[in-house]
């Protein structure tokens, strides 16, 4: 997930989404846990299946969430969702990436023997 520009670890565990950034990518030194009660969880517990934090793209305080081809804007401040996509409409398309950590070896340099 972006969290403000960085690379980010979340889960959501209950109520919470459960947030740890990279602060620092060359010593890969992540932050303190930060933990964001998303309200609209309590309400609609059928939400929590398959949903999957996207983007926490700045200071404005909103986070963007997807589930099954909808894309969803929710603010913490105001603790609401305030924007949601049309069905089908493919704003939350993931595209899968990977950075390469220490330590880590390319399955593809592995499988070409």
């Amino acid at each position: 997930m972006n969290w403000i520009g960085h690379l980010a670890f979340a889960y959501i565990e209950g109520e919470k989404l459960n947030v740890m950034v990279f602060e620092n990518r060359k010593k890969q030194k992540l932050s303190e846990r930060k933990t964001v009660p998303l309200k609209f969880l309590e309400e609609d517990q059928s939400m929590k299946e398959n949903l999957i934090p996207l983007s926490a793209p700045g200071k404005n305080e909103i986070i963007w969430f997807w589930k099954k081809g909808k894309t969803f804007c929710y603010d913490i401040k105001s603790k609401k969702i305030t924007y949601e996509t049309p069905e089908g409409h493919n704003a939350g398309r993931i595209r899968p990436n990977l950075i390469a950590f220490r330590g880590m070896k390319s399955e593809k340099n592995t499988n070409q023997r």
